[in-house]
C-alpha cells in the first residue's frame, strides 16, 4: 500500500470515529529479551526513536494489537506481559475539506520475546525514510515519545525480572 493511501485511509478511519464520539486507540509494544534489553525502531531519515506499534483494530483487544503490531513491523512473536501505562493527546486533522481533532489513547504494552521471523514486510508503506531496528538499553526511551512514567514503569517491572 502506498504512503499516501494508508494515511487516506487511517484519516477516514480517526473521522469516523470522531463522529461516532469514540477515541483513536493505538498500542506500542516494549519488546524485551533476557538480557532485559528493549527492541527499537530509528528513523535513518531523521534519528528519531520509536516502538513497533500502531491502532487498535475493531474487535481486538490491547493485548492483541500489541502482539500483532510487534510480529507486523518487527517480525517478533512477543507474549504481552503488563500495560505499563498510557497517554492522552489529541490530532489536528482534515477530511474532505472539514477539520477535526482526533482525539487518541495510546497505550504501552510490555511484551517478552519469544522469537523472530527473518523476512517480514515490517514497515514497507508506513515510512518514506529507511529505517533501522535493534535490540538496546531501556533508556534510548529517553529519547522518544515515551511518557516518562512508562519509561519508569519499564525500568521498575525489568528489575523485577532481573530478581
Amino acid at each position: 500500500m502506498s504512503s499516501k493511501k494508508y494515511v487516506d485511509e487511517k484519516t477516514k478511519y480517526a473521522y469516523s470515529l470522531v463522529q461516532q464520539g469514540r477515541l483513536f486507540e493505538k498500542v506500542r509494544a516494549i519488546a524485551y529479551n533476557d538480557q532485559n534489553q528493549i527492541f527499537i525502531i530509528e528513523n535513518k531519515g531523521n534519528g528519531v526513536f520509536t516502538l513497533p506499534g500502531g491502532g487498535v483494530d475493531e474487535g481486538e483487544t490491547i493485548e492483541e494489537a500489541a502482539k500483532r503490531e510487534l510480529f507486523e513491523e518487527t517480525g517478533i512473536v512477543g507474549e504481552p506481559v503488563l500495560l505499563l501505562g498510557e497517554k492522552f493527546y489529541d490530532v489536528p486533522m482534515q477530511y474532505k475539506g472539514e477539520d477535526f481533532v482526533s482525539k487518541r489513547v495510546e497505550k504501552f504494552y510490555l511484551c517478552k520475546f519469544v522469537s523472530r521471523e527473518r523476512g517480514v514486510a515490517g514497515l514497507k508503506g508506513e515510512y518514506t525514510d529507511e529505517m533501522s531496528m535493534r535490540w538496546d538499553d531501556p533508556s534510548v526511551l529517553e529519547k522518544t515519545f515515551t511518557p516518562k512514567e512508562v519509561v519508569d514503569a519499564l525500568k521498575a517491572q525489568l528489575e523485577k525480572i532481573e530478581k
